[in-house]
């Protein structure tokens, strides 16, 4: 969704015939599962983003890629921060009906998505002056409004997606810049224009997105 305020389509499914339902599995049967389905799980997910990513060299990004039928572009990479660093990403949304940037720890599981900045799609950043917009990937606030939190994680995986892109754009055009700078540089090294943020917009920030997730939800 580009927007948490959208209204999510709803679906009901009603049983009206059939055979009778199955038992349901016994808590035993169920771990028994789980646990004999783990070797395959794990193989999957431990080398799901070498396929399409590389794996790259930590703090770079690979692509934006593009997505069979249409979909749109992907762009991924790892990142691996000490405390002091950021990094500083600067992208264009080529006219995409969707675009988002996200984090997840090295298992593709994202962390807190609502009470943390861990994802930021189109509504939610804010451009820069001349359109394009910068993100700070960064564990402590950097102070500018599209700052995507690593809530606490030191290592893990940034995802750009761009969807519902006009067939005209060009994909080599959507990522400007990637760098890795110290946030007592930050000031230095963003663009004229990046949206800024006090303590009290950030809390306001941080509610509205409570607020919207909430939404996401509703029975």
């Amino acid at each position: 969704m580009a927007d948490w305020r959208q209204i999510p389509t709803r679906l009901s499914i009603q049983r009206i015939g059939g055979p009778p339902a199955p038992r349901i599995r016994s808590e035993t049967a169920t771990i028994r599962d789980v646990v004999a389905s783990m070797p395959v799980w794990v193989g999957f997910w431990r080398g799901f983003k070498d396929g399409f990513l590389g794996p790259p060299e930590p703090n770079r990004l690979v692509g934006p890629n593009g997505r069979p039928g249409g979909w749109g572009f992907l762009a991924g990479g790892r990142f691996r921060l000490k405390p002091e660093e950021c990094v500083v990403i600067t992208v264009a949304d080529g006219g995409a009906s969707y675009t988002g940037f996200q984090i997840a720890d090295p298992w593709t599981i994202s962390p807190d998505p609502v009470h943390r900045l861990a994802s930021l799609n189109k509504a939610q950043a804010r451009p820069d002056a001349d359109g394009r917009i910068t993100y700070v990937l960064s564990a402590s606030d950097p102070g500018i409004h599209n700052w995507i939190d690593t809530v606490g994680l030191q290592e893990g995986w940034m995802l750009l997606r761009w969807q519902g892109v006009p067939p005209t754009t060009d994909p080599a055009t959507l990522i400007g810049s990637v760098q890795i700078v110290m946030l007592a540089d930050l000031a230095a090294t963003l663009p004229a224009g990046v949206a800024l943020a006090d303590l009290a917009s950030r809390r306001a920030q941080i509610a509205t997105r409570i607020t919207e997730h909430a939404r996401r939800l509703v029975e």
